[in-house]
């Protein structure tokens, strides 16, 4: 199992919470899987092997319901607008234009490795 798994990543969570709050490791584990929704340690880890995308582990671990959300999380969305701006000044230049914005941007295809933790995801707008 890779350090990007979801187990794994949900362990690490445990582990900074126990770090930070001061409590055992077992006790930061069943304060996130209650949190998480699920009925104890043991479903979530069955959980992560049989359904790696279930959405309460996907929130539990990812911030998101499902990988296609990940455009909207942080920055995301504000740095690929500048680098989609960076890399068509040419073109708008030559145009006179101004003013450009993403517009209808969709999510078409979501690919997470839990091998590097790479999240890739085919867009359209």
């Amino acid at each position: 199992m890779s350090d990007f798994s979801p187990l794994n990543i949900f362990k690490s969570q445990a582990k900074q919470l126990a770090r930070d709050q001061g409590l055992k490791l077992s006790v930061a584990q069943e304060t996130l899987v209650q949190k998480a929704g699920f009925a104890d340690y043991h479903e979530l880890s069955i959980v992560t092997q049989r359904n790696p995308e279930d959405p309460r582990l996907m929130v539990a671990v990812f911030g998101i319901k499902d990988f296609s959300q990940a455009i909207h999380k942080d920055d995301v969305y504000a740095d690929l607008d500048q680098e989609l701006g960076d890399r068509l000044s040419g073109a708008i230049a030559d145009t006179n234009a101004s003013g450009f914005t993403i517009d209808a941007l969709e999510v078409e295809a979501a690919d997470y490795s839990d091998t590097t933790g790479k999240l890739t995801l085919g867009l359209s707008l």
